[in-house]
């Protein structure tokens, strides 16, 4: 299936990937990105690194609840090699994880963008680097600017905001969105369904629920899915 996802991206534009469960959206989403790179990787081999022709990394969120985006951003900002975990919520690939990535996160999980990483991630990085109003987002990320600096110049609401229209700004680029169906329909996520997304991919479409496959059946052009013979809810 994430090879599908890639070929529906490629063709016909902007995906959205969802499956039953979270732990099927999770394994869909890193084996999606895990693919990109190696085919990219095999691709490029040969050519400089300012070769116009070379391929790009598909750009890929796995989009949590925005509350827990929110939290881990908070959390990671300031302690960026620590392990926090709540509930379904991963590091890998999620939307607080590429937020911290394009503020140039000192944290030990958080690397550079690889140069053959999606352009519009490398943009809006140069766009952040920029911004004014993210200097002290920034410091803190990069280890220059303590929480207590940081608490001390703001209001936890109005940080909570920010963080969330940034995360927005994050997701809006993105080419590959992978998350469950009740949260591809609320805050940034459903804004990027009905707006950019152009085709749905299911993974495990048999054990989804009806009604989701309907919605997605009538918003979207084109509906892929694979099945694991399990009786449909």
């Amino acid at each position: 299936m994430a090879v599908a996802g890639l070929a529906m991206r490629k063709s016909l534009g902007h995906v959205l990937a969802t499956g039953p469960t979270n732990v099927a959206v999770t394994n869909l989403a890193a084996r999606t990105d895990r693919i990109s790179r190696s085919v990219c990787a095999r691709y490029n081999q040969g050519k400089v690194p300012d070769d116009p022709t070379r391929a790009r990394h598909a750009f890929v969120i796995r989009g949590y609840s925005a509350d827990l985006e929110i939290e881990a951003v908070l959390e990671l900002l300031g302690n960026p090699d620590t392990e926090w975990q709540k509930g379904a919520w991963q590091l890998e690939l999620s939307a607080a994880y590429w937020l911290l990535v394009l503020l140039r996160s000192s944290g030990t999980r958080f690397g550079a963008l690889h140069p053959d990483d999606s352009k519009a991630l490398h943009d809006l990085q140069r766009e952040f680097d920029s911004r004014p109003d993210l200097a002290d987002f920034r410091h803190l990320a990069t280890g220059n600017m303590t929480m207590g600096q940081f608490k001390s110049t703001r209001e936890r609401d109005g940080t909570m905001g920010e963080i969330r229209a940034l995360l927005g700004e994050v997701v809006g680029i993105t080419d590959i969105l992978a998350t469950t169906p009740a949260q591809s329909i609320r805050g940034a996520y459903g804004t990027w369904v009905r707006r950019t997304s152009r085709a749905v991919l299911v993974d495990e479409a048999a054990s989804m629920h009806r009604a989701d496959l309907a919605w997605y059946v009538n918003t979207s052009s084109v509906l892929a899915s694979s099945s694991d013979w399990k009786t449909p809810n």
